[in-house]
């Protein structure tokens, strides 16, 4: 036993047990990720032009994701796995059997992807692709002249004479075929309306921001349009004009079962100094006299079982369009107008308005309301609480 296990060779044939032992884990590590293995995979395929100045490609990727099943050592798989971990697969027009010639070409998407340089150096075999192939249409590009057409927002501005536009033409780099298609190409220049809404009347220059119409923005693509902006110039008249009424009458609405049973008196029967504005138009028909404009007190049963002494207009007989700026030294359209109110129910005298549709309108104003206001015109039809001589628009 001594001499087996004598001068140390027993540490020699520990040595060797564990060197052995060693070799067969790395031979068997190695054999394990050389073993070949089937495994499914997603990738993103874009496509891509050779030079995105002069060619398109459509589409610009391959829908949804392409599903791949690869054969492979795991080293070989996990190789392909961290290729794909880096981003879409970009396939070149005219390079590995990608088409670049003009039209629309098959292209055998599992043939293309097994033959690009970055998948053969993984080490796997592409089994199976879905979708097999695609269509792919490549369309050569130039640069074509573009019209360019302002536009504003109708019924926003009046203006005096044309819109001026400089420069009057731009350009963009749009497919070939488009030439030949039409004749003229536009682009459009639409300043923004808030900042419309902002301007006084006068002559303007704005700098606006060109854009592709509707039915060339989805061949365009985002295609660049050269020069980006354009310089339109136009003289605005006034949007709205504006009058003075000495006084306007007011009249009480309600329900008409409920002003009946009670005697409505408007303390306040004529608003004073009311002004108004709105499209010229519609303020030249008020100062000729072809408008009518009323002020309407509403009262609910609680208004009128209290016996409240003043209310606030919240109705106006107007134009459309028109409204109210002031009423004497109250800014805005809701003055308060001083009320009388009495169990019972009144005859209207000769010429009166009946309670439902106006108060009792004995006046003991010496002062007739502006004929502008009395004469009877069309208002705007609105809904209201009650019938009315014509329609009256609530004040929010």
């Amino acid at each position: 036993m001594n001499g087996i296990l004598g001068g140390g060779s027993w540490r020699a044939h520990l040595g060797t047990v564990g060197l052995v032992t060693l070799i067969t884990v790395l031979i068997w590590i190695w054999a394990a990720g050389e073993t070949a293995e089937v495994r499914n995979f997603e990738a993103r395929v874009d496509l891509r032009p050779t030079d995105p100045q002069r060619m398109r490609v459509s589409p610009d990727r391959v829908e949804g994701n392409v599903r791949i099943v690869a054969r492979g050592s795991t080293r070989a798989l996990g190789r392909f796995q961290d290729l794909l971990a880096e981003g879409p697969i970009d396939l070149v027009a005219g390079v590995g059997g990608m088409p670049s010639a003009e039209g629309v070409s098959p292209v055998n998407l599992a043939s293309v992807l097994a033959d690009l340089p970055t998948v053969r150096n993984t080490g796997v075999s592409l089994e199976q692709v879905d979708p097999l192939s695609i269509e792919v249409r490549i369309d050569p590009l130039e640069s074509l002249g573009l019209r360019v057409v302002a536009e504003l927002p109708p019924g926003l501005l009046q203006l005096d004479g044309d819109l001026q536009v400089e420069p009057p033409e731009a350009f963009a780099r749009l497919p070939a075929a488009l030439r030949r298609e039409t004749s003229t190409l536009t682009v459009l220049a639409v300043p923004d309306r808030r900042q419309l809404e902002q301007l006084e009347p006068g002559t303007h220059t704005l700098t606006v921001a060109l854009q592709f119409p509707p039915g060339l923005a989805a061949v365009a693509r985002g295609a660049a349009i050269d020069p980006p902006t354009v310089q339109i110039s136009f003289t605005s008249r006034s949007r709205t004009a504006t009058t003075t009424l000495a006084s306007v009458p007011v009249q009480v609405a309600g329900i008409s079962g409920e002003l009946q049973r009670h005697t409505v008196a408007v303390q306040d029967e004529f608003l004073r100094e009311v002004v108004l504005s709105g499209p010229p138009e519609a303020i030249a028909r008020i100062d000729a006299g072809q408008a009518r404009i009323v002020a309407f007190v509403h009262l609910d049963s609680r208004d009128l079982d209290r016996r409240i002494e003043t209310k606030r207009v919240s109705l106006w007989m107007l134009p459309k369009g028109v409204s109210v700026q002031r009423v004497g030294d109250h800014e805005g359209s809701d003055p308060e107008v001083r009320l009388s109110i009495a169990p019972g129910a009144t005859t209207p005298e000769p010429g009166q308005l009946p309670a439902a549709l106006g108060a009792d309108s004995r006046t003991t104003d010496p002062r007739p309301a502006d004929p502008r206001a009395a004469e009877v015109g069309g208002g705007e039809p609105t809904p209201g609480s009650t019938p009315r001589p014509a329609a009256a628009r609530r004040v929010d």
